[in-house]
């Protein structure tokens, strides 16, 4: 009897992203060989995860507790900025900080630990998914479905790509749509104004784009880079094998220079040798026939 589709999605989605097809495609043809054509085709849609995603993933799934901290953390950030609470939000703010570290230095440790390499365009991704999970609680219940196929980016919240069985029931950090409410009147609370200042809100609204391309041109600024040392890499393995192959070349005519010295030596000596056994054969013809003469005489 095979999986369930849950279990499957389940263990795809922890698996490194270099396993995730062969298996997929596994699955897909044991369900078909069942029978089961509709279960078959909702396993062979199922998308690889970015490396990125699989970290986020492998976190959800080795260290929980502390991604369920990050996205409680930012409910009470989003509360303390509500309430106006400078002192609160900033030392929630720099917890912030921290805690996005240690969770992308967690995940680090984690593909390490499965041998697989995480680049510096890997990395940046990662964190902009922890920061978009603890900023926003729908993507923070994206995020603990442990099911993504590529990293949160600020600028698609509402529309993220995981599989349609990714969230999982149920909501940490408050009720989203209360939240969202909460952050389109400006955060107000305990009977405050629901409605904030043009001004303020322009300011926020330029803030949270500043920040989000910020995070955009670091990401993109870092897969240069990345890019950058692999072409850097390969022009130099490039460079050696090319000389490789010049001096393999240079060798390659000199033994077959050797080779034709050898066959011409061989000829020479092979007619050397055909020469000396005629004039050996004429020798013993001679000595024969002087034996053959002392016998006469002798008589």
């Amino acid at each position: 009897m095979h999986p369930d589709f849950d279990h499957i999605v389940e263990e795809l989605y922890g698996l490194p992203p270099a396993e995730f097809t062969s298996k997929r495609d596994a699955y897909a043809s044991q369900a078909r060989r069942s029978g089961e054509q509709g279960l078959a085709a909702s396993i062979k849609s199922l998308k690889r995860p970015t490396t990125s995603a699989w970290l986020a993933n492998r976190l959800v799934r080795e260290r929980r507790q502390k991604v369920v901290s990050l996205i409680e953390l930012g409910a009470a950030l989003r509360q303390a900025q509500a309430s106006l609470a400078g002192g609160e939000l900033r030392r929630l703010s720099q917890q912030r900080r921290q805690v996005v570290s240690d969770l992308a230095k967690a995940a680090r440790q984690l593909a390490i630990d499965l041998g697989q390499q995480v680049s510096a365009a890997t990395d940046a991704e990662l964190e902009t998914t922890l920061e978009v999970a603890l900023a926003d609680p729908s993507a923070g219940d994206t995020l603990l479905s442990g099911r993504l196929t590529a990293a949160l980016k600020p600028s698609v919240l509402g529309s993220l790509d995981v599989t349609r069985e990714g969230a999982p029931p149920g909501r940490v950090g408050g009720d989203t749509t209360s939240d969202t409410r909460r952050r389109h009147r400006g955060g107000a609370l305990g009977g405050e104004p629901q409605d904030s200042p043009p001004s303020r809100r322009h300011l926020e609204a330029a803030e949270r784009t500043e920040r989000e391309a910020a995070d955009a041109a670091s990401a993109a600024k870092a897969e240069v880079d990345e890019h950058a040392r692999r072409e850097g890499t390969a022009l130099n393995e490039q460079q050696r094998l090319r000389q490789a192959v010049h001096e393999a070349a240079v060798q390659l005519e000199a033994l077959r220079a050797l080779e034709a010295e050898a066959a011409r030596e061989m000829r020479e000596a092979r007619r050397d040798r055909a020469a000396a056994e005629g004039a050996a054969k004429a020798a013993e013809q001679r000595l024969t026939r002087a034996r053959r003469a002392l016998g006469r005489s002798g008589d």
